[in-house]
């Protein structure tokens, strides 16, 4: 979802339209005991009617309940701190990512390190 640097920054509203559809699209996700791994801009397309649709589900993992998994996949600066540290981590990785993701969105640049560089060994 790059249109946001070639329009500038999203507004507010915008940025909150695409939080609930994201939010919905993770949501779903979790409640099918899959873990997303790699919310980043790229993997956000924008369909002509406005709505988003997330794609790329190569990093994706199942994990049944609260189950963890120590693997180091994702794109530097969407990665939870759990994933950096090495310590096992759950879904609620996908959401430190939203985070990043929505900071993008409104700010045009991610909230720590500045990196597009994809990590993974899976």
């Amino acid at each position: 979802m790059k249109y946001y640097s070639r329009n500038n920054l999203f507004s507010e509203e915008r940025i909150k339209f695409y939080a609930v559809q994201i939010i919905l699209a993770i949501g779903f996700l979790h409640s099918k005991e899959i873990i997303y791994r790699d919310l980043k801009p790229e993997n956000i397309l924008l369909g002509e009617d406005g709505y988003i649709a997330i794609s790329d589900f190569g990093i994706s993992k199942i994990l049944k309940g609260n189950e963890k998994t120590m693997s180091f996949c994702g794109t530097p600066g969407f990665l939870s701190p759990e994933i950096i540290r090495g310590i096992p981590y759950n879904k609620t990785a996908d959401w430190w990512s939203l985070g990043a993701l929505l900071f993008e969105f409104g700010y045009g640049g991610i909230p720590f390190e500045e990196s597009t560089e994809s990590i993974s060994t899976v």
